[in-house]
């Protein structure tokens, strides 16, 4: 049975301590890029796997305040540094053997995004991976309100997009969550517009017709692992790949999940996996699936504790070994 892996926010460029003791942190200056290496070895020594999606956030796109003050800046970072990071994942991602989407978020390039190997519109995606699931990667439109994160969909073209579809499932990857205010990131932080009410309306009208078996809409953003059920229609968002690992905060957790069809059933699930990279510089990792407890642990999402932390450690090796569960 094939999988599509599925993973977001890189965050190439982000190396942030947290804010608040026992808050979240990011390793993506040292460690995002090698962690992309690190899915695309992964998909391509991996027959089971059939394609790969980065949910958005590939690079980080403002500056940062020093480590021991622990909060994000305004300003923009090195225009070059910006957009050779995104260079250097169509590089990569050329070099996958399977299909590679990449699915836009509000920190990556909204200009000139063909010569950086995206594709600016919504559009279908592969549908070989899983025979009976037709892939949807949704883009963001600029929202001329002004916000200071002026995107959002556009319910229309994704809507014409699944008209155009006959399979019986159907896997959306965004950005931004659909469900996005439940999560309670809606608010002052996050002020850009939620388009997708109508989206998923027609979506579940079309489920309780039959029309479709099973629809999964899957994101990132969060920097949370979340789980959400309206009937046939599955809303997940996945923390950041290169955010700390729960239990070691020094690490990334390298999260990641691989999407299935039920054999019996064909309903859409996903398996959640941690991945471990041997070193900076090497593709070669340790995957495993994540445990419950990890993944409680990274339910979190942002904390609101007033203590301050204490600046990370530097990562330079893999965690240790009582974090390593035999492969399975």
């Amino acid at each position: 049975m094939k999988t599509i892996a599925y993973f977001t926010d890189a965050y190439i460029g982000a190396d942030l301590s947290p804010k608040y003791e026992g808050d979240i942190s990011f390793h993506g200056k040292e460690w995002g890029l090698p962690l992309v290496r690190g899915m695309v070895h992964h998909a391509n020594q991996n027959d089971r796997i059939g394609a790969v999606i980065h949910g958005g956030n590939e690079v980080f796109s403002v500056g940062i305040a020093p480590k021991e003050e622990g909060f994000f800046l305004t300003r923009n970072v090195k225009k070059e540094e910006y957009t050779r990071s995104s260079m250097d994942v169509r590089a990569v991602a050329h070099g996958c053997t399977v299909p590679f989407a990449r699915t836009i978020g509000h920190h990556d390039p909204h200009r000139n995004t063909s010569s950086l190997g995206f594709t600016r519109h919504s559009h279908l995606f592969n549908q070989e991976a899983l025979p009976n699931t037709q892939v949807i990667i949704c883009q963001p439109d600029r929202n001329p309100s002004g916000n200071p994160y002026p995107f959002s969909y556009n319910p229309d073209e994704i809507i014409s997009l699944v008209e155009q579809t006959d399979a019986p499932n159907i896997l959306f990857s965004s950005s931004y969550a659909m469900n996005r205010e439940e999560l309670g990131i809606s608010g002052s932080g996050y002020k850009y517009s939620d388009r997708t009410a109508a989206l998923k309306k027609f979506v579940q009208e079309r489920l309780r017709s039959g029309k479709f078996n099973s629809v999964l809409a899957i994101s990132g953003h969060a920097l949370r692992h979340h789980r959400a059920r309206y009937g046939s229609f599955k809303v997940e968002t996945c923390p950041s790949i290169s955010q700390n690992h729960p239990l070691a905060p020094e690490y990334p957790c390298g999260f990641f999940c691989e999407v299935e069809e039920h054999a019996k059933t064909g309903e859409l699930f996903t398996r959640p996996k941690l991945m471990f990279l041997e070193s900076a510089e090497s593709a070669e990792s340790v995957v495993q699936d994540a445990s419950s407890r990890e993944l409680k642990a990274l339910k979190r999402g942002f904390q609101n504790k007033v203590r301050r932390a204490t600046p990370g450690t530097p990562v330079t090796s893999r965690p240790p070994s009582d974090l390593l569960r035999p492969k399975r």
